[in-house]
C-alpha cells in the first residue's frame, strides 16, 4: 500500500471529500434498520400518527441526504480512477522519452506497450472504487457489530464469531489471486508483443507464406492467457460460493436464534427485523472488503510494473551545471574513448579520432565493428566508458544533451515516417520551422517535385511507415527532415541502402550537395559511397586499425582490402 500511496498522494483534497461522502453514506446506512426497528415497535404497542409522519419525514431527509452523498462519493470516484490514469500515463509516456536508448533496446515493444495499456487500464478502472469499497464496507462492519451487540449481546455475539472465520477464508487466497494475475499480465504484454511484431511485419510473414506458423504462436499465448484466467475465475467463484453459504448461514442463525429469543421473551420483533437487516449489512460488506482486497492487489501489480519502469534511471542525464551550446563550428575528437554495452561486450577500445570542421568522414567496418557506437557516442544516446568526445574542444559530457543535438541531423539507415502529413514529418526536424522552410528543405532534398504531384502535396498522409511513398521518396523525406535543422553536423547511416539503383543515384548527387559546409560522418555498409570522402576510418574489433583515402587503404591495408573484396564478390564481381 505504500507504493500506492505514493501515486495517491497528490490527490488528498479529493481524497478528504471522497472519505467524507463515504463516511456519511455509511452511516446513513447503518440508520436505517435502527429506523426501522423503532417503527415496527412503536407499531405493536399502538400507532401515532405524530410519530408516523416524523418518521417519513426523517426517512425523506436521510434519502435525500444520502442521494446527494452518493453522488459526490460516485463523481469523486470516477474522477480520481480517470485521473490517476489519466496522469501515470502521461508519467510513462515522459519517462519513456527520456530513459537511455539502452533501456529500449533491452525491453520488448509488447512489455512497454502493455505497461502504458494494460496495467494503466487495471489501475483506472479498480482502484478508487476498491478502496471505497473497503473502506464503506469496514464503516458498516463494524457500525453494525457495534449495534448488534448493544441490542442484543447474545444474538450479536453469536452473528460476529462468523466474521473472522469469513474473512480468513478470504484474505487467504488474495496472495494466489495477485500471483494469477501477474502472470496473466506477463503474457498479456507478450501478446501484445506477438501482435505488433505481426502487423510490423506483414509483408515478411506473407512472402515467406508463415501465417500457420504464426498462428500457432499467438495461438500459444492466448490459450496460456485463457488457462491462467480460468485459474483465477474459478478461485474467485469458490470464494464467493463459500462466502455466500456463510451469509446464508447468518441469516438462518438470526431467524432461528432470534425466534428463540422472542419465545423467552428476550427480543421483541422489530429487533429480530433490525436483526436480519444489520445481518445483510455486515456479510456482504465482508465480501465488499475481501473482493477489493483482490482487486487492490491486482492493482498493486499492476502498479509494481509501472513504478519499474518509472524507477528505470536514464544511463545519460545533464550534470547539474551543464552548460548551452549556442554555436558549433563542426569539429569534432574522440580522445582515448572506449566503450561496453556489458561486461563481456568490447564495441570500443581505446579509439583516437579528429575530424575537421566541414569535413566528410567515413566510417567502415565488419557488422560490429563499432561504427554505430562512435555516433551513438557523439549524439550523447551513451556515455563513454572511458575518454572523451568533444565537439569544438568541449568535453559533450558537460553540455545539454538537447542543445548539442540542436546542431546535429541524422539520416537513418531504416527510414522512419509517421502516420501523418509530408508537411509534418518534414517539421520532426524543427517544430518551429515556417512554411518556407520546409519547402526550402524538401527542395534541397530533391524532393519538392515529387510531393507536389502528390493529391495533397505537403497536407498528403503518408500511411504506417509511409507505405504511399516509394523506397526513394521515403528517404528524401527523411533528408529534408535532416535538412531543415540545418545541422552543423551531419550524419548518414548509409541513406541508400534500401534504395534501388536509381533511387540511390539520385540520393546520392542530392546528398553531395547537402554536405557543402558541414562535418559529415557517413557510417558506410557499402564501400562504393564512400570513395569520394576526405577520409576513411577502418574499424575492426572496436578498434581504429586505419584511416585514409579509398586508394591508398586499397593498397596498404588488409582489412579494407577484405572488406573491399568482400564487397565486389556479394554484387558478382570478381577481384
Amino acid at each position: 500500500m505504500y507504493l500506492l500511496s505514493r501515486y495517491v498522494k497528490n490527490y488528498y483534497r479529493e481524497m478528504i471529500v471522497l472519505v467524507v461522502c463515504v463516511t456519511v453514506l455509511s452511516l446513513g446506512a447503518v440508520s436505517i434498520p435502527w429506523v426501522l426497528r423503532e417503527i415496527i415497535n412503536e407499531m405493536l404497542v399502538g400507532i401515532k400518527i405524530e410519530f408516523i409522519q416524523m418518521s417519513t419525514v426523517m426517512l425523506t431527509l436521510l434519502f435525500i441526504s444520502m442521494a446527494a452523498f452518493n453522488y459526490g462519493q460516485n463523481y469523486l470516484v470516477n474522477y480520481l480512477n480517470l485521473r490517476i490514469a489519466h496522469d501515470l500515463r502521461q508519467k510513462v509516456f515522459e519517462h519513456i522519452q527520456i530513459l537511455s536508448i539502452g533501456s529500449h533496446e533491452g525491453t520488448k515493444t509488447g512489455r512497454i506497450l502493455s505497461n502504458v495499456v494494460n496495467d494503466l487500464n487495471v489501475l483506472g478502472g479498480s482502484v478508487f472504487n476498491n478502496l471505497v469499497s473497503m473502506l464503506r464496507g469496514s464503516i458498516l462492519l463494524v457500525g453494525s457489530i457495534a449495534i448488534l451487540l448493544w441490542m442484543n449481546w447474545k444474538l450479536g455475539l453469536v452473528i460476529t464469531v462468523f466474521i473472522p472465520l469469513v474473512r480468513i477464508l478470504l484474505i487467504s487466497k488474495a496472495r494466489k489471486l495477485r500471483e494469477y494475475e501477474g502472470n496473466i499480465q506477463e503474457r498479456m504484454a507478450d501478446m501484445t508483443g506477438r501482435l505488433n511484431d505481426n502487423l510490423s511485419s506483414y509483408l515478411v510473414i506473407r512472402s515467406f507464406d508463415m501465417q500457420d506458423y504464426e498462428i500457432r504462436r499467438f495461438s500459444e499465448v492466448n490459450r496460456s492467457i485463457f488457462d491462467i484466467t480460468l485459474k483465477e475465475i474459478r478461485l474467485r467463484v469458490t470464494i464467493d460460493t463459500v462466502g455466500q453459504l456463510c451469509i446464508n448461514a447468518g441469516y438462518v442463525l438470526v431467524v432461528g436464534y432470534g425466534g428463540y429469543l422472542i419465545a423467552n421473551g428476550e427480543l421483541n420483533v422489530g429487533d429480530l427485523v433490525a436483526f436480519f437487516l444489520y445481518t445483510n449489512l455486515i456479510f456482504p460488506p465482508i465480501m465488499r472488503v475481501a473482493g477489493g482486497y483482490f482487486d487492490i492487489q491486482r492493482a498493486l501489480s499492476a502498479l509494481g510494473r509501472i513504478d519499474g519502469v518509472l524507477s528505470t534511471e536514464p544511463d545519460v542525464e545533464d550534470e547539474a551545471d551543464a552548460i548551452e551550446i549556442v554555436n558549433v563550428e563542426g569539429k569534432i575528437e574522440y580522445n582515448g574513448v572506449s566503450f561496453s554495452y556489458g561486461k563481456d561486450r568490447m564495441a570500443l577500445d581505446g579509439i583516437d579520432l579528429r575530424i575537421g570542421k566541414s569535413e566528410t568522414v567515413a566510417l567502415v567496418g565488419a557488422s560490429g565493428a563499432g561504427k554505430t557506437t562512435l555516433v551513438k557516442l557523439l549524439l550523447r544516446l551513451h556515455n563513454s566508458s572511458e575518454g572523451s568526445v568533444m565537439v569544438d574542444g568541449v568535453d559533450i559530457r558537460h553540455v545539454k544533451a538537447s542543445s548539442l543535438r540542436r546542431h546535429m541531423s541524422i539520416v537513418p539507415q531504416e527510414v522512419i515516417l509517421f502516420n501523418d502529413t509530408v508537411r509534418n514529418n518534414i517539421l520532426y526536424g524543427r517544430i518551429d520551422a515556417t512554411g518556407e522552410e520546409v519547402v526550402s528543405a524538401a527542395k534541397e532534398a530533391d524532393a519538392h517535385s515529387f510531393i507536389s504531384e502528390l493529391p495533397g502535396g505537403y497536407e498528403t498522409l503518408l500511411g504506417e511507415h509511409g507505405a504511399k511513398l516509394s523506397g526513394g521518396q521515403r528517404q528524401k523525406i527523411t533528408i529534408a527532415r535532416a535538412l531543415l535543422r540545418n545541422p552543423t553536423i551531419l550524419i548518414l547511416d548509409e541513406a541508400t541502402s534500401s534504395v534501388d539503383a536509381e533511387s540511390e543515384m539520385e540520393i546520392h548527387k542530392t546528398l553531395q550537395e547537402c554536405k557543402k559546409g558541414r562535418t559529415t560522418i557517413i557510417i558506410a555498409h557499402r564501400l562504393s559511397t564512400v570513395v569520394d570522402a576526405d577520409r576513411i576510418i577502418v574499424l575492426e574489433s572496436g578498434r581504429k586499425v586505419a584511416e585514409g583515402k579509398h586508394e591508398r587503404l586499397l593498397q596498404e591495408n588488409e582489412t579494407y582490402r577484405r572488406l573491399y573484396r568482400a564487397q565486389l564478390i556479394k554484387t558478382g564481381i570478381t577481384p
